[in-house]
């Protein structure tokens, strides 16, 4: 209840309007599943066996469902509104939990599918609503307030809900950590009643929206090799630190209010890296140089098989991670600021998406293999991970320019 207190309180001081107000208490509710999700499920699937192979198999069959709903998603917002996908987000999320709560079967790796689609699922259609809402609903103002109060709020979470769950899972088991989220999905089915009616309906035309969805027809842009490049390097950067920074926290300790401590701490140290963002003006060049130092010395301490230093391993890739997703998503997304139209946006993002999938599911197809972290695999994949890192300044650099480069041509003709 403090959080939705904490929430109605920033609404008022900061007049967002009632649909972005709707949408703020819809994106609190389900950040508390999405964070339940991201620690808690790996770490069910990892207590029943220890196995690095079981938690990259839930992780990939996850991904291809969120690459796949993205895309379906996306194509149903040309005829229906958000509230049909954030209601099918919520019956996903039911379907995902009362499996958990239910099915028992021999085959663990088909159990594991079952459980990782629908989860995948949730989250690919919760995000394509989620992002269409943004850009229909605010105006510059206003979603920079949205995004100021969504940012707060998601960090109150990522420090709170662990632990209290972690308490719950204690007390109730896993089972009553389950029925509460439950109960919080059946929340979120209500709220998306209550969202506007937003659709792209009003933005496409059966003439237009066909084409607009191949490939070829959507990356037309000069800087779209290097856009490439650069989403299908940020996807292995980041499967493999966000994978490993969970399996590291797993091994150290099985104690799960340990587990939420060592993840408030990794949000600690985010939140200072945020205030040290905005405290120092740093050209973004160099915050990307600065992630790029801080991934690096993290990925190669991960190679020293010592809790303690696992720990700090991950505390110095959160703060690289930090940096590097602000600078490099920022832009990404900055390349097609004021060049595309909404319908041609959404079918863009829909495609970074899946180079995002298809290089997260690249790296989840060795991640697989490894058997512990002293594996031969493990050291050469972070050591291609550190090549990669080593080249994103080059790659960012040129999209950058020749996004540039777009945007004076396109003054000139206009």
């Amino acid at each position: 209840m403090l959080h939705i207190i904490i929430l109605k309180e920033a609404c008022l001081r900061m007049s967002l309007s009632k649909g972005l107000r709707t949408l703020l208490v819809m994106n609190v509710v389900s950040n508390i599943v999405f964070i339940y999700v991201a620690i808690f499920i790996n770490l069910y699937i990892w207590e029943q066996g220890q196995n690095i192979f079981d938690v990259s198999w839930y992780n990939m069959m996850l991904l291809l469902a969120w690459g796949i709903a993205y895309s379906i998603a996306t194509r149903m917002l040309s005829r229906w509104s958000i509230r049909l996908l954030m209601s099918l987000s919520a019956s996903f999320g039911a379907i995902a939990f009362l499996l958990l709560s239910l099915l028992e079967l021999d085959n663990r790796l088909l159990w594991i599918t079952l459980i990782g689609i629908p989860v995948g699922m949730m989250q690919g259609i919760f995000s394509t609503a989620h992002n269409l809402s943004i850009t229909v609903l605010g105006q510059d103002k206003e979603i920079g307030h949205y995004l100021a109060i969504t940012n707060i709020m998601g960090q109150i979470l990522n420090m709170s809900i662990p632990l209290i769950t972690s308490q719950i899972i204690k007390w109730f088991e896993y089972g009553g950590s389950f029925v509460l989220m439950l109960i919080f999905i059946m929340m979120m089915l209500m709220l998306s009643l209550r969202l506007p009616p937003i659709s792209l309906q009003n933005h496409v035309t059966k003439e237009t929206i066909k084409p607009r969805v191949s490939f070829s027809n959507i990356f037309q842009f000069p800087q779209a090799k290097w856009f490439l490049i650069s989403c299908l390097t940020t996807g292995i950067i980041l499967q493999f630190q966000n994978l490993f920074a969970l399996l590291f926290t797993f091994s150290v300790t099985s104690d799960k209010t340990m587990i939420a401590l060592l993840n408030t701490c990794y949000t600690t140290f985010a939140l200072l890296a945020l205030w040290a963002y905005r405290k120092f003006k740093v050209k973004e060049s160099m915050w990307l140089v600065i992630s790029v130092v801080f991934l690096g010395c993290g990925l190669l301490l991960m190679l020293i098989p010592l809790p303690v230093v696992r720990i700090t391993s991950n505390i110095v890739t959160t703060i690289g991670m930090f940096y590097f997703l602000t600078i490099v998503v920022s832009q990404q997304l900055k390349m097609t600021a004021g060049s595309l139209d909404i319908v041609k946006r959404s079918h863009m993002l829909v495609w970074r998406e899946w180079m995002y999938v298809v290089s997260r599911v690249f790296m989840l197809l060795f991640m697989m293999r490894i058997t512990n972290f002293t594996d031969p695999l493990f050291i050469g994949l972070a050591i291609f991970v550190v090549l990669c890192l080593l080249t994103i300044s080059y790659i960012q650099g040129k999209l950058m320019a020749r996004t540039q480069d777009a945007s004076v041509q396109m003054s000139s003709n206009g």
